[in-house]
């Protein structure tokens, strides 16, 4: 990274930037905590951003990563919208995309105007603390099955595993502030709390990326904090997930054993119309169907009819006729689509990741932010292969604006170590010609 931006550069907490942060941290702390919440600030902040843009209009300082992250979101918008005026539909198919579109300008005012870290992380523990609450109450209060919150429960416990993932990264960050205890242990008690929103709202699919995210936190962690404390941290974290599964009242058990006796049961051909086996029917008639249109897909909701067809349990069938997609984004993706859509996809996952991951493995003051868009861009992939998480508001808007926010903050805390090295050097230069100064 070439030290290119001015030593001024660091930005005063100024009314936009606390505009900004106030935004970042409603959607984060309301996420879960009431109706839509995950919907308001980041709509509030894509209307107002563009004009205030267009009036100040802020140097960006925009690298190439960035542009490259712009035209990611701009390329499935456009692949996205041509296909659906292709196929003459509706203009409520347009929404999802759109939602692309309306996350740039976000994204380029977060970057001119950086919130503050600390909003982030506060607001990330009230709004995890939130779902956690919301499950336990739902459960031993209101006496329900699954938790669900103010959603389905696979949407909640996908976003309250996402959210403790998140808040686990932040103990890194913790780690350099003022009261570090307290934040991180605030940290740790928030992921605890959505882990076990995860866990009482029975969304399997999303517990496969609890591999994922260990991964991706040792990869971090173990570059600062001592081995025998990481050896420590893992045993203790595995010893909790034993007890559990271990543990009548979780569930947990009970829902993992069932979904292996399902797969077991639609292989033998019988119990077609469990959870799991209708996925697997979905997921079979959906892949015969989709080869048969492979470049453009059928449309919106073209398949449905000719979908359900194709499946010969009864039941199933009518069971899966309710649906209005196959629980798989990839899948529902290259159904609606075609390879090109799926291929849109699959950048939108790739090109994020791939440019976190990058950052991560040069170091740096950014590798809290860098490790916190790889757990959420590969969960939210996860999370996909099981539920059609993009066609739900919760989970694309919850990708793009965690998304830009994380890049922010992490191009931020790059541009802060350049300004502070152009600082140094600036220093250091004065410092030796008023030394040669005295010398003469």
């Amino acid at each position: 990274m070439k030290p290119t931006i001015a030593a001024d550069f660091v930005t005063p907490f100024t009314p936009l930037c606390r505009y900004a942060s106030y935004t970042v941290a409603a959607a984060v702390a309301l996420c879960l905590a009431i109706p839509s919440g995950y919907s308001y600030a980041p709509a509030l902040l894509s209307l107002c951003s563009f004009p205030i843009l267009l009036i100040k209009r802020p140097h960006l300082r925009l690298e190439r990563s960035d542009w490259l992250l712009i035209a990611t979101l701009l390329f499935y918008l456009v692949v996205s919208a041509s296909i659906s005026a292709y196929h003459h539909l509706p203009s409520s198919s347009f929404e999802e995309p759109s939602r692309f579109l309306l996350t740039i300008p976000v994204l380029l005012f977060l970057l001119a105007y950086p919130p503050r870290e600390s909003y982030w992380w506060g607001a990330l523990i009230v709004g995890t603390l939130a779902g956690g609450a919301m499950a336990l109450w739902q459960m031993f209060v209101e006496d329900r099955v699954r938790a669900g919150g103010f959603m389905n429960p696979i949407q909640f416990g996908n976003l309250s595993l996402l959210m403790g993932g998140l808040c686990l990264t932040g103990i890194g960050w913790a780690r350099q502030q003022r009261h570090a205890t307290l934040w991180w242990v605030a940290l740790a008690v928030a992921a605890l709390a959505g882990a076990v929103a995860s866990l009482v709202s029975g969304a399997r699919g999303g517990w496969l990326a609890l591999p994922i995210m260990l991964i991706l936190l040792y990869l971090g962690y173990r570059r600062y904090l001592p081995k025998r404390t990481l050896a420590l941290a893992l045993a203790v974290l595995a010893v909790g997930l034993v007890v559990l599964y271990f543990t009548p009242q979780t569930g947990v058990q009970a829902r993992i054993d069932r979904a292996v006796d399902d797969y077991q049961d639609y292989s033998a051909g019988v119990r077609m119309n469990s959870s799991v086996g209708m996925r697997l029917e979905m997921w079979n008639a959906g892949t015969r169907l989709a080869v048969q249109k492979p470049m453009l897909g059928w449309g919106e909701s073209a398949y449905g009819q000719k979908l359900t067809g194709m499946i010969d349990d009864d039941r199933s069938r009518v069971i899966i006729s309710h649906y209005d997609h196959v629980h798989s984004d990839s899948l529902d993706a290259f159904l609606r689509r075609g390879s090109l859509g799926l291929f849109a996809l699959l950048l939108v996952y790739a090109v994020p990741f791939t440019l976190f991951a990058r950052k991560f493995v040069r170091g740096g003051v950014g590798d809290t932010y860098a490790v916190a868009g790889m757990i959420l861009v590969a969960s939210i992939a996860t999370f996909g292969l099981t539920q059609a998480f993009f066609r739900h508001n919760s989970g694309v808007t919850v990708y793009l604006f965690y998304l830009v926010v994380l890049w922010a903050y992490l191009r931020a805390a790059e541009q802060r170590t350049v300004a502070s090295y152009v600082k140094g050097a600036n220093a250091d230069g004065s410092a030796s010609a008023l030394a040669g100064e005295r010398l003469e």
